[in-house]
């Protein structure tokens, strides 16, 4: 009876390994390309077909882990490495293990992707506060007044003149100012032209004084091709100003409207 009954606990047990072996499925071989590639398409014809795709999604993340075109171009990844690494990353492995793994790798490159992220913002938002702060002093350096004229030449060519009235309220001497420059008509929502421009100041401007300048754009820049209607008026933007050393007065930090797109694209994609 005491046989019957431990040949029964036997035979259970052996059936018990077989399901639970079964539940994994074929397992990829990667011992010889012949059989990695025969197994690969074992295990993707194991699978029902809503399976098969995000089977073979995960197949190729898993085998190109690490691999990106920097890596490529700069040849730290070769056909044979990319081959022999994938084939160590996928040996052995059923169609969930793969796809377990492929899941892995996404969350930790999302994740490292996010830490990125957070740096790029934080850095960033540095940069902005500390060109807010320089916007805020160089405000001091007042534009009075504003015009832009075009006449012809005697060859019936553009003649672009910037009409430019300023008063340094800033407590520095300046002698280099850059600016932003926009004409606009009113009821367009687009500018005509939107430009910088710089002067350097033939013996600087000091503190509390007031010039008016005629600057002459190049006439083959965009301030002499843009046609604008006889009603456009000039807006000018203070966006650096330059002491009697030729250094900025206030920051030299870069932070533009594309800096500022990708600040709110970052926060945007990654809710922080």
């Amino acid at each position: 009876m005491r046989q019957l009954i431990r040949r029964g606990f036997h035979v259970a047990l052996i059936a018990a390994t077989v399901v639970v072996a079964g539940c994994g499925g074929p397992r990829i071989d990667t011992s010889s390309d012949e059989k990695m590639g025969e197994s690969i398409a074992r295990v993707r014809n194991s699978l029902p077909p809503e399976k098969q795709k995000q089977f073979e999604e995960a197949y190729m993340t898993v085998a190109m882990q690490g691999v990106t075109l920097e890596s490529m171009m700069a040849g730290t990844v070769t056909p044979g490495s990319m081959t022999a690494a994938a084939k160590t990353r996928l040996n052995g492995k059923t169609a969930d293990e793969v796809i377990a793994e492929a899941a892995k790798i996404k969350a930790e490159a999302e994740a490292k992707a996010k830490e990125e992220a957070k740096a790029e913002i934080a850095k960033l938002e540095t940069a902005k506060a500390a060109v807010d702060a320089a916007r805020a002093q160089m405000a001091k350096f007042e534009i009075v007044d504003a015009k832009f004229r075009q006449t012809k030449n005697v060859l019936g060519m553009n003649e672009p003149m910037i009409i430019l009235t300023v008063k340094n309220n800033t407590p520095y001497a300046v002698s280099r100012a850059f600016f932003v420059g926009t004409l606009t008509s009113p009821g367009r929502s687009v500018p005509w032209l939107r430009e910088e421009f710089n002067y350097a100041i033939s013996g600087g401007i000091e503190p509390g004084e007031q010039a008016t300048w005629n600057l002459s754009p190049n006439q083959f820049s965009k301030w002499g091709t843009v046609t604008p209607d006889k009603d456009a008026g000039l807006k000018v933007e203070v966006v650096r100003l330059e002491g009697p050393d030729g250094k900025p007065l206030f920051t030299d930090v870069k932070f533009d409207e594309q800096d500022a797109a990708r600040l709110t694209s970052l926060k945007k994609q990654y809710g922080l």
